[in-house]
């Protein structure tokens, strides 16, 4: 099979050449939410936080339901230890089906460091439920529940390794849940399996 063909990766002068675009259509064009969101990506690529924060704070005064900045600001709301700002931003944008499943992942991280766990684990079984690229959110859910419903997490453990069978963290969750459920045999078999696939 040939390899697959990826678009050549733009040159820092290429990248320099966008990021003056950007600032001259912010520039004319202050009240463009898409350009200032624009814009502070690159910002942050460049790691000017305040700038881009800046620009994702106009974004959303100008358009309050942009999720694009919303679901931004939540992140760097969640980064700064601001859980309840994160919590806010990331369910504003949850809202917009573009960034769903995306947004109520983080959220759920959120609300998890927040002490609702309830709320945490109802968001990952929805994320799950859409059927995610990733086995992130049933790891999540299964951690979630391990000190909580030993039979919870095992749930979540064995349905993501249904769909992902050789993640090394799913079986040690699900080692760790049967060890809790008192069934010892089965807990040193899937600790043995996490073990083969990453020892």
């Amino acid at each position: 099979m040939p390899p697959t063909l990826r678009p050549p990766r733009p040159s820092a002068a290429q990248k320099a050449e966008a990021f003056r675009r950007l600032e001259r259509a912010v520039a004319a064009h202050p009240d463009d939410p898409k350009a200032r969101y624009n814009l502070a990506l690159m910002l942050l690529e460049r790691g000017r936080r305040d700038a881009a924060r800046g620009h994702l704070e106009a974004a959303l005064r100008r358009e309050p339901s942009f999720a694009p900045a919303s679901f931004a600001l939540g992140r760097l709301a969640e980064e700064d230890g601001d859980l309840a700002a994160a919590a806010r931003l990331l369910s504003t944008a949850a809202t917009a089906p573009a960034f769903a499943v995306q947004a109520r992942f983080v959220l759920a991280g959120v609300l998890a460091a927040m002490g609702r766990l309830p709320e945490a684990a109802a968001l990952y079984a929805w994320v799950i439920e859409q059927k995610p690229p990733t086995p992130a959110p049933y790891f999540r859910l299964a951690s979630l529940m391990i000190e909580v419903d030993a039979n919870d997490a095992l749930a979540a453990a064995d349905a993501g390794l249904a769909r992902f069978p050789n993640i090394a963290d799913l079986h040690t969750l699900r080692g760790q849940a049967l060890q809790l459920l008192r069934r010892p045999d089965d807990a040193v078999a899937a600790l043995r399996r996490a073990i083969a696939i990453d020892p």
